[in-house]
């Protein structure tokens, strides 16, 4: 391992930052042809037409503050994610939606690395080689096998309540295990938690998931930082849950959340929401590791094992953390089998799915640092070590990159496209479904249509606007299209924004 460090690490750390930075290439590319689509309109709806009025930003937060007002009191207690819903991009300007696509994904991106690295370096102590190869690799991994990509990065109102939000909780994480490993003395930790502060506080009013996973974690890590009497260090991380904590009561006591849950109706007990969130955490778990990311696993978990048998911590009642890990990783689900029942929105399932990534770091670093201690398992894996040892690590590197494409294609399903005649692909890296998106020109004959609507509810002198159902609905960007009810809400929100009566697709 050591030869390994010296030798091989920095060439392996280049190819994988390179492949990463290559994937996002298409997914750049892609997000120019994404266009708005159901809640976008119905929350910029005011503070564009203020934009188009008066082109004075006051008027205009002034408009979204109002917004957010009544979506408070009446329909969504989330008020951190409804302003920033009626601040979006294309308030100012339509073309300036894909912005929107580019901030979800690269704050994603960007936090779960700095997360990973953080935990490699801070608390698993492993080298920063290690750490730079593990932090690449997962990141890879998490943005490529995106459970619903189109409500996690392309549709902005979507993924601003759970993806910004999911993304924000994993920077605090990050910020705070910084702040906790740093000497106390130093002013560093206390300005990280003003840092914190302002993330908190959109989580809280952001959604009710992330929220309840984070409060969580900040409770458990309350109490380990206070028994090993780090006192300041304590104080600093209770700061932050108390804003986290106030922001999620003020979401939760909305009036807002009442009215809509005596709507919806569907809500399960406690104790069934509970029942619920464990069975389906368990299923989401084993349904994230597949081929692809177990060999990920596989390869990264002689650098855990090296860096967890050289750690400090005692490692002891292993089943313990994971539980714990385990429950808060489900525990993500309760609010919506609470509220709604069985129908998890696919947007949920998208930040759980992003969490299975460094709750499974985690766990899975403490369960080989318990290994690493039972001198039962070393003496019978230290020979078996010596023998992995002697395998030239680029025959290693082939097996596990032939492993990680076959296991990507076994993901893959071939359907025959009832619109087309031809092949239809699903399942495929995220990166991959851009590039064949954007390559065949689907993604462009999509973006064509809206803006051929837009051209028309802008130059047609005509109040009732009739249009044609879209041709084009590619996986990555097609998230609901009008209907052919001028009476459907998505249809008047429409209309609204553009000035009209009424506008509906023709019937087929």
């Amino acid at each position: 391992m050591d030869h390994f460090e010296s030798r091989y690490a920095r060439p392996l750390i280049v190819v994988l930052l390179v492949i990463l930075l290559l994937s996002f290439v298409p997914i750049v590319w892609i997000s120019f042809y994404s266009y708005p689509a159901a809640d976008d309109f119905s929350y910029a709806l005011s503070t564009a037409h203020v934009w188009q009025e008066t082109h004075s930003w006051t008027a205009v937060f002034s408009a979204a503050l109002e917004t957010m007002r009544v979506s408070y009191e009446s329909w969504n207690g989330l008020f951190a994610a409804i302003l920033l819903a009626s601040l979006q991009p294309m308030v100012f300007d339509l073309s300036l939606y894909p912005v929107g696509a580019l901030i979800l994904f690269f704050s994603c991106v960007g936090s779960l690395c700095l997360l990973f690295w953080v935990l490699c370096r801070r608390v698993f102590a492993c080298p920063r080689s290690s750490a730079a190869i593990i932090s690449l690799l997962l990141t890879f991994l998490a943005c490529q096998f995106v459970y619903d990509p189109v409500e996690s990065f392309f549709w902005f109102t979507g993924g601003i309540h759970y993806t910004l939000s999911q993304s924000f909780a994993f920077f605090v994480l990050a910020l705070l295990v910084l702040a906790v490993t740093m000497p106390a003395r130093r002013v560093f930790p206390v300005l990280l938690t003003i840092g914190c502060l302002p993330f908190a506080v959109y989580i809280g009013g952001g959604n009710f998931s992330t929220s309840l996973a984070l409060l969580m974690i900040l409770s458990a890590l309350i109490v380990l930082i206070w028994r090993q009497k780090k006192r300041k260090a304590a104080v600093l991380v209770f700061v932050v849950f108390a804003a986290l904590f106030a922001s999620f009561l003020c979401s939760v006591l909305s009036p807002g959340a009442a009215l809509r849950q005596e709507i919806v109706g569907a809500a399960n007990s406690p104790v069934k929401a509970i029942a619920l969130s464990l069975v389906y955490g368990g299923y989401a778990f084993a349904d994230s590791t597949t081929l692809p990311v177990l060999s990920a696993w596989l390869f990264i978990t002689p650098l855990l094992y090296r860096a967890a048998s050289r750690s400090s911590f005692s490692f002891s009642l292993p089943l313990v953390p994971i539980v714990l890990l385990f429950g808060v990783f489900c525990a993500q689900g309760t609010p919506v089998f609470y509220a709604i029942g069985l129908n998890m929105p696919e947007r949920v399932i998208n930040i759980i799915y992003l969490s299975y990534y460094p709750f499974f770091l985690v766990g899975w670093w403490y369960f080989l640092g318990w290994l690493s201690r039972r001198r039962q398992w070393t003496a019978w894996f230290a020979p078996v070590s010596r023998q992995l040892k002697k395998v030239p690590l680029p025959f290693v590197l082939t097996g596990f990159v032939l492993f990680f494409l076959v296991g990507s294609l076994g993901l893959v399903t071939v359907e025959k496209d009832p619109q087309t005649g031809g092949a239809s692909f699903q399942g495929l890296p995220l990166s991959v479904e851009a590039a064949r998106s954007v390559l065949s020109g689907q993604a462009a004959d999509f973006h064509s249509q809206p803006k051929e609507r837009e051209i028309l509810y802008t130059t047609s002198p005509q109040d009732v606007i009739e249009v044609a159902p879209l041709r084009e609905h590619p996986y990555l960007l097609f998230q609901q299209d009008l209907s052919s009810d001028a009476g459907f809400w998505v249809n008047q929100d429409v209309a609204s924004f553009f000035h009209k009566e009424s506008i509906r697709v023709s019937p087929q």
